[in-house]
């Protein structure tokens, strides 16, 4: 079977995570998507954006958030290297993901991926000054990552420093439709629509 990485935007993503993914639903934004296809039709997508742990957000780490197949043999397999590929060429150093307790991370094996830390059931990240949902399922989850050898440990930034780019640049706070669907906002697409461009934001 022949296996090819396709481009989808984060709708395309998010509707296919929506039909076939488990336990998850679609996040709500990302740094970029892959697809894979067989013979056209396609079988799996992948959705990257910054770690959702704040302190693992250092300008150098992306995060595979959702990772999706129909079951098709290697196909997330496929989608792991793909996305490893497309975050040393945006010039990220590390990327991360998870899985739950007891599944066996084999496709991530394959790829060179290695579990770092056994995390125990989340609560959520809902806050007193930073409400958010509550989740549907709090699991115990293992932390994968790959990195290169010039990737350096996170370490304490400001805010201002968390939304530049990883040759230390600020990216521009500019919203762009994308397919007329999706926006490029501070270097995330989001699935929200718009008519007109917001201004440049002066570093």
């Amino acid at each position: 079977m022949t296996l090819t990485i396709v481009p989808v935007s984060l709708r395309e993503a998010s509707t296919f995570i929506t039909e076939h993914h488990r336990h998850h639903l679609p996040p709500q934004g990302m740094k970029f998507a892959l697809g894979v296809a067989s013979h056209g039709l396609l079988v799996g997508v992948a959705v990257v954006g910054r770690p959702v742990a704040r302190h693992l957000d250092d300008r150098a780490t992306l995060e595979v958030t959702r990772s999706c197949t129909d079951g098709t043999r290697n196909a997330n397999s496929k989608l792991y290297g793909a996305a490893w590929r497309a975050t040393r060429a945006l010039g990220y150093h590390r990327l991360i993901t998870y899985t739950e307790a007891g599944e066996t991370g084999v496709s991530l094996r394959a790829v060179g991926f290695r579990p770092v830390k056994d995390l125990a059931p989340h609560p959520g990240w809902d806050r007193p000054n930073r409400r958010r949902k509550a989740p549907t399922r709090a699991v115990a989850r293992i932390r994968w990552e790959l990195s290169t050898q010039n990737h350096r440990p996170p370490t304490a930034q400001s805010p201002a420093a968390l939304d530049s780019s990883p040759c230390g640049t600020t990216i521009a706070a500019r919203t762009t439709a994308l397919d007329g669907r999706d926006q490029l906002v501070h270097g995330e697409i989001t699935g929200q629509r718009t008519n007109s461009s917001l201004p440049m934001i002066s570093p």
